[in-house]
């Protein structure tokens, strides 16, 4: 008694301290959210020179300004003709496409008065003064619309008619008198002041000292009330370590990140990380109109630092293998002894290291925000699991500190503080009995979770924050907790990527071990080896973690990859209780019908969980998915599929114990004889089999596939093209072909007996004069083609004349190309027909049909396989039915080619801007990013999409999405560029489109200043 008095009162010496310490770490977090911030005032006027009506283009990001000063006097609006627009921040014709921008600002004259029209909304009309000197002047901001005559208000609106503006456009040849200023919106272009750095200094600081008093007296002292530690627990380091198993994790990791798979949101994350140095912050560059990740991405941060050695696609690759390695090290060597004694035998070290790659492999790999989760949730796991044993709050301590940098990271970091709920009873226990005191451990705590406000708002302030978060609820994207239903209806659909067959085995095995664990619990067959009071916390997490998925705005299956610290170890304290062998009681052989019971309901369990997951398909994203086995079916062997196999087994298992029971009751006998009930393998020993199957199955498919497409480009080719000095990713292996018509076949007569030409055809070309008809557009080029035009009642059919076969087909191994347009609905087709001529006839060799992309009725190439050639022809002719219903544009083609071509980059600069779209951009890290800065964005010349027909690139320019470019694809004709593949010319991995300007354009004038807001202000 007399010992503890001095240990409670030295104790109690330390208390104020650590209370002050930690309150000024807690003030100075919340007081930095606060703190000021740098942030650009941009303005942007026209005309650009006086005496030059010449349009300015001013795309703005946000698309409508902070406000809108336009001026012009009467002389001008007198001089104006009817219908003339003066002013207009919109293109004055709509662009072809539907590209054009709504609810712009418009002054025009009509009728002899003045019309405007701002934000889709029209002021009242105002008479033109006949005579006199007089100026308008309309200003338009959040607040208020308001057209003044001489100072004089005139008309006004009290809501928000702020217009879209994608430049200043004008009818009038001379802008005397005619004035717009545009004042752009930078809300989200900020920068630290340096009070707001002091303040994240003293925050971090003052938090140090607290937790440093704290493992002061906790060295001393280990607080009364703690609970030793369960029989069955491993002490860390003690028998587990097996650097072997280790060096076969971190050697696999190595070779995934050579062979292994994008995730479907590396291109999206890399424009983000490419843009973030010109952009001046985190935005998210491809919808709500760059709005920020806050408060989330600071990891964003990190990479962009990492990208500054490279931007290949292998080192970028890098940081989530290194957070793999990490992960992995801290469930080997700080979960696993938790689990209980078993866990020091080799083979649930190689069980464990097997059920991590099952969860590491399918979406861990690239840039997106899981993996950084998953290793913050280990880290959070091993030190409340390690500070509960130990009796350190510290532990605790720096675990709330890991859990919300984990939150900040992504909304699927929240996971990060559930050990802290499932584990809250003995925390609590623990802090009421240390001698530091309850009060003083909350607030430590409190300021330790308050540190992830440092990083929510380290470039960004509190109105950044709010209108960010406006943006994303105003626009589509987000969806409401209760259609989490939608993530498991993905997981369990077949032919969608999230429903893969990789991504199903891990959940659902998880799911069942939760089951299973608690069965053992409920049923008191709790084996003395494992640690039931960890397993419990392990499923609550788990089952926690399902519940807080619900409150991610969106609903993918690739958020579960987070959960790999707490699946894993789920798992494998599965496998070691349904592990031991169904044996027999006795020596005649006989087997309990309760013991049949619980090895065969989890048996076919399962196997029902492996025949649902391997109906899947073994499905990547984009590129990833090319050359890989079982992509477009089940994976199945000697024409049976796994998936039928595994349901089989789960049937004959399922229906022969439940017999075997039915029979025993009836005879009211506790025992039964199964002869074959040894050779039947433990529920465990399945779910490792499975484990081991689908991570070899990953495994092997990306090595097959990375053989099978030796000749053209791969993720593992690019990896090592990059490690040869060539680290530009898919460009390397495009080439373009600039101008379609340089490649068109030349026309070949064939004569009759009598030496006439053979006119096969009303579009057949004579005597090798240039075909007539309408021109298709390819490239801005126009191709000479013919349109299958004829009697509404009957299908219009066309047959082109004969074209000589050229060499470059076989030799070179490049394809047929025809361009098409119109529509191609059923009772449609055009047909290539290889053909050589033979005593004054043409022989009919082969007949191919000429494949649709899609995306009628625009201009597209049908590209033919050169292997489809016959060896012996010499001619090629087009044939084409049109069957469209009236009203649908007639189908026509053009004449044949065969590509000429050019590098990619001897096109596409890469070192000039180009709006780069999410699904492609990760393969191209040499390309330069397109700019969104002081309120704007540019008007690149390029753009490079996803294959066509795939359109999920265009958010970035759908006005109702918040796309940051839909202002300036308002400004230009986009124009398609074909691009082949090198090796596989057939295939289209990107589609590439000139932006041409369809006005002349000049730049604004421009005044940029840098002022100081307050943390709170817009």
């Amino acid at each position: 008694m007399s010992s503890a008095r001095p240990a409670q009162g030295r104790a109690a010496h330390l208390r104020l301290p650590l209370i002050l310490l930690a309150a000024l770490s807690l003030l100075s977090s919340v007081a930095f959210v606060l703190a000021p911030v740098e942030r650009p005032e941009a303005v942007y006027g026209w005309p650009s020179a006086p005496g030059d009506a010449t349009a300015v283009a001013i795309p703005l990001m946000l698309e409508r300004p902070v406000e809108v000063r336009a001026e012009w006097d009467c002389a001008a609006a007198r001089a104006a003709d009817d219908g003339t627009a003066l002013l207009s921040t919109t293109p004055l014709d709509r662009p072809p496409g539907g590209a054009g921008l709504a609810g712009g600002l418009r002054v025009a004259v009509d009728g002899g008065d003045l019309v405007v029209r701002s934000g889709g909304t029209d002021l009242p009309a105002q008479a033109i003064p006949g005579s006199g000197d007089c100026s308008w002047e309309l200003t338009s901001s959040a607040e208020a619309t308001t057209l003044r005559l001489d100072g004089e208000v005139v008309a006004d609106d009290t809501g928000d008619l702020r217009p879209a503006v994608a430049g200043v456009f004008s009818d009038v040849a001379d802008p005397a008198g005619l004035s717009v200023a545009v004042t752009a919106d930078t809300v989200f272009q900020t920068s630290p002041t340096p009070l707001k750095y002091a303040l994240a200094v003293l925050a971090v600081l003052a938090l140090a000292g607290a937790v440093v008093l704290v493992v002061r007296r906790e060295r001393r002292t280990v607080p009364a009330g703690t609970d030793p530690p369960a029989p069955s627990a491993v002490r860390p380091g003690a028998g587990v370590v097996r650097p072997g198993v280790d060096a076969v994790v971190a050697l696999g990791l190595a070779v995934w990140t050579f062979i292994g798979p994008m995730t479907v949101d590396d291109g999206y994350i890399t424009g983000i990380v490419r843009s973030r140095d010109e952009n001046g912050f985190v935005g998210n560059v491809y919808r709500w109109f760059n709005a920020p990740e806050a408060p989330f991405g600071w990891h964003y941060e990190l990479l962009d630092l990492w990208s500054g050695i490279s931007e290949s696609t292998l080192w970028m690759r890098v940081p989530s293998s290194l957070l793999g390695i990490a992960t992995w090290l801290l469930i080997a060597r700080g979960l696993l002894p938790r689990l209980g004694r078993f866990a020091a035998s080799r083979s649930t070290y190689a069980i464990a290291a097997a059920t991590f790659a099952l969860w590491w492999l399918p979406t861990n790999l690239g840039l997106r925000p899981e993996p950084w989760v998953a290793a913050g949730f280990a880290a959070v796991m091993v030190l409340v699991e390690g500070g509960l044993r130990r009796g350190r709050s510290a532990a605790l301590l720096l675990g709330l500190v890991v859990a919300g940098a984990t939150l900040a990271v992504t909304p699927t970091g929240a996971v990060a503080f559930l050990p802290f709920l499932a584990a809250a009873v003995p925390i609590l226990r623990l802090a009421r009995s240390s001698p530091l005191g309850l009060p003083a451990l909350t607030v430590a705590a409190a300021a330790s979770a308050a540190t992830a406000l440092l990083l929510v708002f380290g470039d960004q302030n509190l109105a950044a924050l709010g209108e960010a978060n406006r943006i994303r609820s105003a626009l589509p994207g987000a969806l409401p907790w209760s259609d989490e239903p939608e993530r498991w209806y993905l997981l369990l659909s077949n032919g969608d990527l999230q429903g893969s067959l990789g991504r199903r085995v891990p959940v659902l095995l998880a799911v069942l071990a939760v089951l299973g664990i608690v069965w053992q619990r409920v049923s008191a067959r709790w084996p003395h080896t494992a640690d039931s009071s960890v397993a419990g916390r392990l499923a609550a997490t788990f089952g926690l973690s399902l519940v807080v998925l619900m409150a991610t705005p969106t609903k993918w299956t690739m958020h579960f990859s987070a959960l790999v610290p707490v699946g894993t170890a789920l798992i494998v304290v599965a496998v070691h209780l349904f592990g031991p062998r169904l044996r027999a009681a006795s020596a005649g052989g006989r087997i309990p019908t309760a013991a049949l019971t619980r090895t065969a309901v989890p048996l076919a369990l399962v196997l029902l969980v492996g025949a649902q997951s391997w109906a899947g398909l073994n499905r990547y994203a984009y590129l990833s998915d090319l050359g890989v086995p079982w992509n477009d079916v089940p994976p199945e062997v000697l024409g049976l599929s796994i998936s039928s196999m595994l349901l089989i087994l789960a049937v004959l298992v399922s229906a022969g114990a439940a017999a075997t029971v039915i029979w025993a009751r009836a005879r009211d006998v506790e025992d039964v004889r199964v002869p074959l009930a040894r050779y039947l393998p433990s529920p465990g020993l399945v779910a490792v089999g499975l484990v081991v199957l689908t991570v070899a199955l990953q495994l092997g498919s990306f090595v097959q596939s990375t053989r099978a497409r030796q000749d053209t480009y791969t993720l593992a080719s690019d990896a090592a093209a990059t490690l040869g000095g060539e680290p530009c990713g898919l460009a390397e292996e495009l080439r373009v072909e600039p101008d379609p018509a340089a490649g068109l076949l030349t026309p070949a007569t064939v004569r009759g007996s009598a030496g006439e030409p053979v006119l096969d055809g009303f579009a057949a070309v004579p005597d090798g004069r240039a075909p007539a008809g309408p021109d298709l557009t390819m490239a801005g080029v126009a191709l000479p083609g013919w349109a299958a035009t004829g009697d509404t009642d009957e299908p219009a059919r066309l047959v082109t004349g004969w074209f000589e076969v050229p060499d470059a087909l076989r030799e070179e191994r490049l394809p047929l190309v025809v361009t098409t347009s119109g529509h191609r609905r059923a009772g449609t087709s055009v047909v290539a027909e290889y053909g050589r001529a033979q005593d004054g006839d043409v022989e009919i060799l082969r007949s191919v049909r000429v494949p649709d992309i899609g995306g009628a009725p625009a201009a597209r190439d049908g590209r033919l396989d050169p292997g489809a050639v016959p060896p012996e022809a010499e001619l090629v002719r087009l044939v084409a039915e049109d069957g469209g219903v009236e009203g649908d544009l007639p189908l026509a083609v053009s004449v044949p080619r065969v590509p000429v071509t050019v590098p990619f980059r001897d096109v596409v600069d890469p070192g000039s801007p180009a709006l780069v779209d999410w699904p492609v951009a990760f393969v191209f890290p040499c390309q330069s990013m397109a700019v969104q800065q002081n309120g704007l964005t540019d008007v690149p010349d390029w753009r490079i999409s996803p294959a066509a027909p795939d359109e999920a690139g265009d958010i970035v320019v759908q006005e109702d999405l918040g796309g940051p470019y839909a202002p300036a694809r308002s400004l230009v004709d986009q124009e398609h560029v074909p691009v082949y593949l090198t090796g596989q010319p057939l295939e289209r991995p990107v589609s590439l489109y000139a932006w041409e300007p369809r006005i002349e354009l000049a730049e604004p004038v421009r005044r940029i200043t840098t002022g100081t807001v307050a943390g709170w202000a817009g």
